[in-house]
């Protein structure tokens, strides 16, 4: 059998076959299935306290959201997803376009930007580059109709709820656990 880490029909080791392709300009495709599936593991970014008191992404999400930005699939405008990460708060994703790369941004309705279009789950807007006409809408509709199994944590509410802050509650866990 051939070694993992070798491409059967050359030879050729994975990772010089990888730069080939970027430096030959394959295009979005080829990026977009070697990028996407190295979403960033969300909330391994440390917090500050003023990120704590925000809404933050929990890890094990990465599939769905790949399904809500269209992963693998030609999106209006002829555009695809080349690259995408989540970042402790908020998840930042690149499509590629005919006329270069847009940037979007997917943020907790919470902490939207006053152009963002927002869904239940998320603020969206555009953080470079220019949308081609429909792209937004797309992305939206994606969004939507995967967004209902999203759930976002809140750091914050949690550590004051561990240290019994307000509770009333001197004797520890009374639940029943």
């Amino acid at each position: 059998m051939h070694d993992p880490q070798t491409i059967p029909s050359s030879g050729r080791r994975v990772g010089a076959s990888l730069r080939r392709i970027r430096s030959r300009g394959v295009g979005y495709a080829a990026r977009a299935a070697l990028l996407c599936g190295l979403l960033v593991a969300p909330g391994l970014a440390g917090g500050s306290e003023s990120a704590a008191a925000e809404p933050a992404i929990p890890p094990g999400q990465e599939e769905l959201m790949a399904a809500m930005l269209g992963k693998g699939e030609w999106l209006v405008g002829d555009c695809q997803l080349v690259a995408a990460g989540a970042q402790y708060t908020f998840i930042e994703a690149t499509y590629g376009c005919p006329d270069g790369e847009v940037v979007f941004k997917l943020t907790h309705p919470s902490q939207a930007a006053a152009t963002a279009t927002q869904t239940e789950e998320f603020a969206i807007a555009v953080q470079s580059g220019t949308s081609p006409s429909g792209l937004t809408d797309d992305l939206v509709s994606h969004v939507r109709s995967q967004e209902a199994d999203f759930e976002w944590t809140w750091p914050g509410a949690e550590a004051a709820d561990a240290s019994g802050d307000d509770s009333g509650d001197e004797s520890g866990d009374e639940s029943g656990d």
